[in-house]
């Protein structure tokens, strides 16, 4: 439900820089929504490989260093990627748990689907 709802994260660029962000979930499960106060972007789920939350590569900000703990890393299509910093290490556990389940259920046909 808090993915519905929207959870504040922290979204971390480029240059290992970090933006403030919500990150939610359509009603559908059908697109992860990441809303900065400069714009939204609506990833779409199938767009997302669930089975790949990378951590440790260094040629991905976020992933490496003292706080990448904090981060989880989610890899699309054509090897795009987004990198999204949690307050603590509880809350990007928490996050990975759910949004791997969501993921799942979506792909085995537990959530609808819009056609």
């Amino acid at each position: 439900r808090q993915l519905l709802q929207g959870v504040e994260v922290a979204l971390v660029l480029d240059d290992g820089g970090t933006m403030p962000a919500s990150l939610s979930v359509d009603f559908q499960v059908a697109h992860l929504v990441i809303r900065t106060s400069q714009s939204a972007r609506a990833i779409p789920m199938g767009d997302i490989r669930g089975d790949v939350i990378i951590r440790g590569n260094a040629s991905i900000p976020g992933t490496t260093g003292p706080d990448a703990v904090k981060c989880s890393t989610l890899l699309m299509q054509d090897n795009q990627f987004v990198s999204l910093s949690f307050v603590d290490v509880p809350s990007r556990s928490f996050f990975d748990t759910v949004f791997r389940a969501m993921l799942a259920a979506r792909k085995a046909g537990a959530v609808p689907v819009k056609a």
